[in-house]
């Protein structure tokens, strides 16, 4: 087994689900922060990745889509979330 990175120039797409519109507009957003010499597009069917990458092929796609599927759960969750710390951090009555 090779563990050896080097800098490939890229040119992958990665199909994305239905549905993943808006985990896939913040992925590209976390993507180009992870991989600050790639170039991340997002369109109806996934996201498009060009530029020099350290890594390989299959280390950016399983980026690219561990990242898609954690935004995901993160948008899914928000509104449970923000439920939950309302309630917990809501001031007590003075009444009492």
């Amino acid at each position: 087994m090779n563990n050896t990175s080097i800098c490939l120039d890229m040119d992958l797409f990665v199909p994305l689900p239905g549905g993943s519109d808006a985990a896939a507009a913040r992925a590209v957003l976390r993507l180009g922060y992870l991989y600050p010499s790639g170039s991340f597009v997002f369109d109806d069917e996934g996201i498009h990745v060009t530029g020099q990458i350290l890594g390989d092929v299959q280390t950016l796609r399983r980026d690219v889509l561990h990242t898609v599927y954690r935004e995901k759960i993160y948008l899914e969750t928000l509104s449970m979330r923000s439920a939950f710390y309302e309630t917990v951090l809501r001031p007590c009555s003075s009444g009492h």
